[in-house]
């Protein structure tokens, strides 16, 4: 479709070009032979140009049907560690990947790939099958397909090996092997997912866990000292990234986050549950602006004294409205 729309784009310029010299001889002609000559030769550039915009605006309407139905959320992977049977036991991360897989479903019905991974799941939380995992998740893409990245576990803080942490600890997810802790570091997962999504797709990623501010590595950190107002400040030491990565931490990188229960009663992620309950009154296409200050101030108002950071890989607008749902 791209292609139909460049050539027609051409199409348009050629033809605009034949009309202002037909135009041009008009204005010089100084016999009637060679008014009537000129006045055929602007009449059939107008009609060539005609034609050539109808071409332009039907290839441009085709490709825009072909994002609609091909664009938006497209792929969704939740992982969910509770640790069952260790020392590091939780108890609603799994609740937290299955309510944010069945929110998406809710909210985009168009998407139809999904991916689980939970204590329960065949495919366990190992850190070589989430990684396996986000490959999935980012490969492939086109232009206009955005993709979501939920993590609900235990998150910490581990010994900087590259010198690119200011603190000299690199934040870090812990997944399971067996009974074992595996350590996902920033640097990884901004090398796994930021640094591989395309241009022209958005992902969202949120981590529910603990000391997570930092935990993908991204240029732009925006903070909301007011409803509505937006400041950043951007760490030049990480590159833009090609497409639009929006970080939702669980809390500070010098935090923990919070667990709790729902309205239902069931365990889960403070952080996740203020997510779902700011997208189920707002809905998930929600100003980039407001975001931020919602799930704050839903945790504050709930006696959650984590605070959630907002963190992107490249400059946003934050007074549009930031949509998984659409291709643009």
């Amino acid at each position: 479709m791209a292609d139909a729309v460049a050539a027609a784009q051409a199409l348009v310029a050629r033809h605009t070009a034949e009309l202002a010299a037909a135009n041009l001889q008009l204005r010089r002609a100084r016999t009637m032979a060679q008014r009537r000559a000129a006045e055929r030769a602007v009449a059939a550039a107008q009609s060539a140009l005609q034609a050539a915009q109808k071409q332009l605006t039907d290839a441009q309407a085709a490709a825009a049907a072909v994002a609609v139905k091909t664009g938006g959320l497209t792929r969704v992977l939740t992982v969910g560690i509770n640790y069952t049977g260790t020392p590091y036991e939780l108890a609603g991360c799994i609740n937290d990947a299955t309510n944010m897989a069945g929110q998406t479903r809710a909210f985009f019905p168009a998407c139809k790939e999904y991916r689980l991974i939970t204590d329960n799941t065949p495919e366990k939380p190992t850190k070589a099958n989430i990684l396996a995992a986000i490959g999935w998740l980012v490969s492939g893409l086109k232009a206009g397909e955005n993709v979501l990245f939920h993590f609900a576990g235990h998150g910490g803080l581990v010994r900087d090996t590259n010198g690119d942490e200011v603190s000299g600890r690199d934040s870090c997810l812990y997944p399971l092997n067996g009974r074992t802790l595996e350590t996902l570091t920033d640097d990884e997962l901004r090398a796994a997912l930021a640094e591989r999504l395309p241009e022209g797709c958005k992902c969202l990623v949120v981590l529910d866990c603990c000391h997570s501010g930092t935990a993908v590595d991204l240029r732009y950190k925006w903070q909301a000292p007011a409803a509505g107002t937006m400041t950043y400040t951007e760490d030049q030491k990480y590159s833009k990234t090609a497409g639009q990565v929006l970080f939702l931490s669980g809390c500070r990188d010098t935090e923990t986050a919070a667990d709790t229960v729902n309205k239902e009663g069931r365990p889960c992620g403070a952080m996740t549950m203020a997510l779902l309950e700011t997208w189920r009154t707002y809905g998930p296409a929600i100003k980039l602006k407001y975001l931020l200050w919602d799930v704050r101030k839903f945790l504050l108002d709930n006696g959650y004294r984590q605070v959630p950071e907002l963190t992107t890989g490249s400059w946003m607008d934050m007074n549009a409205v930031w949509d998984l749902g659409r291709a643009t």
